[in-house]
């Protein structure tokens, strides 16, 4: 069994109620609530939050489960994994039926329940303990391409030095890829308990750069709707 959860907080410093501000007519949190509803693998879908607005948005569009977290896990030095750990508390199933908890951020909302079907079941042929989503890091951003600034704005030196056998061209350049928001993180019970998000070599489920798009400021809101108008979702 896997079961969902999805943390939204209603504090937000760059968009107040960012969770609930406005995406292509429908409050953000929307498009996380459909991707997971519309799983065929998840059997719960669960709310943390401290929210009463979000509660509110979240069981007009069915969802139950609300997890009621204390302020003093709500603030922006509270770390996900003692959200986590405050959802299991509250949550009324044995742990041991669940195969995965996927941790869902309401930010991604180009993420569907395509990506987390296909997450599950890489995950679940898998013998990794975690998985985490990756988007690729352009290759202007790799090690190689990065230069230091020293104190004198004239001294630039690259971080990696590259031999006089090593070109710089992007199609030799080695991949890199980076987590995404993470837009999708399946865990189990046992590492939350253990205090840890991620095991020690977790299996990467890699997406694209649109589908990582992930909301912080009122720009990443425009980009999002603009991609959406974009690819007809």
């Amino acid at each position: 069994m896997y079961i969902s959860i999805i943390p939204a907080r209603g504090g937000s410093k760059g968009i107040p109620l960012k969770n609930i501000a406005r995406l292509a007519g429908h409050p953000l949190i929307y498009y996380t609530i459909k991707a997971s509803v519309n799983s065929k693998y998840i059997s719960s879908t669960y709310l943390s939050t401290d929210c009463e607005s979000i509660i509110n948005v979240a069981v007009s569009y069915g969802i139950s489960r609300i997890i009621r977290r204390p302020h003093h896990l709500a603030s922006d030095t509270t770390s996900m994994i003692e959200v986590l750990q405050h959802a299991l508390q509250q949550i009324d199933i044995t742990h041991t039926d669940i195969s995965g908890i996927v941790l869902l951020q309401p930010t991604s909302p180009l993420r569907s329940h395509s990506h987390i079907d296909s997450a599950i079941e890489i995950f679940s042929s898998s013998k990794a303990g975690s998985l985490v989503s990756v988007v690729e890091v352009p290759h202007a951003y790799i090690p190689e391409s990065l230069y230091h600034i020293n104190d004198d704005p004239t001294d630039c030196q690259r971080l990696i030095s590259l031999g006089s056998n090593q070109s710089s061209r992007r199609q030799d350049k080695p991949k890199f890829y980076a987590r995404n928001g993470p837009s999708i993180v399946i865990t189990t019970p046992s590492l939350i308990k253990a205090g840890k998000l991620y095991s020690e070599k977790p299996v990467p489920f890699v997406m694209s750069g649109p589908d990582s798009t992930d909301i912080d400021t009122l720009s990443d809101l425009r980009f999002a709707e603009f991609l959406m108008s974009e690819l007809g979702t």
